[in-house]
This record gives structure tokens, C-alpha cells and sequence, in this order.
């Protein structure tokens, strides 16, 4: 998915071109609007309905202390090396370094341009045929849970899937 990202972000702004309209506000204004209205609706129905998960294993990280640890994080992973981001998953790095490759990419030949979108392409369907093998995954990892936390916890499972479901169906009407 990295990767992906990675390829569809740098390919998209190089193909944009000068002078052609965009409609970039209404896409951030809705984006921004159906993002909080998902975390109102979250937080609606985590007090309406709360529930506690049984975990195998217990948190490990701790809370950042502040604002400025976390602009401080966010800062330093958008400028992490882009391979090293590529590698590790480091989103705010791989979108800050598409944009610089993506931007310096507008001036190439349709070529280069016609080349990353094969390679979006190519990419978006290799991991069409993993995310085509997910249930398998997903049902060995049910299968841990009942295995190591019997049948009990999936109640909790169940109850916290319904109120995810229902908050999902609130926010697409």
C-alpha cells in the first residue's frame, strides 16, 4: 500500500495541467466535513454504547505528553528519508515526498507520465489480489481470538462491529 500511495499521488500532480481548473476546495471542504461528522458520530455512539475489548496483549506506547510532541512526530516523519518512509509505512513521508516528485514530474515527457501510471496501475492490482485473499486472514484471526479468549469476548466483538456498522451507514446517508 505504500507503494501504491506512493505511485497514485506522484502520478496524479504530474498529470495535472497548468491553467486547467481543479476542484480541489470542494473535495477538501467535503473531506473535512464528512471526517468530522465520522468522529461525532463515533464519539455519539461510543457513549451511547460502550464497550470493552479484550486484548491479548496490553499497550505498549504511551500517550504523547502534548500538542507539540505530536507537531514535533509529525514534522520529523514528513521529512524522513522517502525510501526509508516507503519501507516503514510512514505515510506523512511518502505523500510529502509524491508531492516533491509529483510536482517535479509536471514538466516530463508523456512518456514518464504514461510510465507511473502503469506502474499505479500494476500496483493497484497486485494488491487487488491480496486484499482478495483478506477473508482467509481475517478468519484465522477470529479464530485466534475464540481459541485464546473463548467465546465470550466475541460478544463484545459482535457489539462493538454493530455500532461501527450503524455509525458507517449514518455517515454514508
Amino acid at each position: 500500500a505504500p507503494l501504491l500511495v506512493f505511485f497514485l499521488v506522484m502520478h496524479s500532480l504530474a498529470q495535472h495541467n497548468n491553467g486547467g481548473g481543479s476542484n480541489m476546495t470542494t473535495v477538501i471542504a467535503l473531506y473535512l466535513i464528512g471526517t468530522f461528522a465520522a468522529a461525532l458520530c463515533a464519539v455519539v455512539a461510543s457513549f451511547a454504547f460502550p464497550s470493552t475489548l479484550i486484548l491479548a496483549e496490553g499497550a505498549s506506547n504511551a500517550a504523547p505528553g502534548g500538542i507539540s510532541e505530536v507537531i514535533m512526530n509529525l514534522l520529523t516523519n514528513a521529512v524522513a528519508n522517502p525510501v526509508a518512509s516507503i519501507v516503514n509505512a510512514n505515510y506523512m513521508g511518502i505523500l510529502l515526498w509524491a508531492v516533491i516528485f509529483g510536482l517535479a514530474l509536471r514538466g516530463a515527457n508523456e512518456n514518464t507520465k504514461t510510465m507511473l501510471g502503469n506502474i499505479a496501475d500494476a500496483l493497484g492490482t497486485a494488491i487487488r489480489w491480496v486484499i482478495n485473499c483478506a477473508p482467509f486472514g481475517i478468519m484465522g484471526l477470529i479464530f485466534d481470538t475464540v481459541a485464546t479468549t473463548g467465546l465470550d469476548a466475541m460478544a463484545g466483538y459482535l457489539r462493538l462491529i454493530l455500532v461501527l456498522v450503524s455509525c458507517m451507514v449514518f455517515v454514508a446517508l
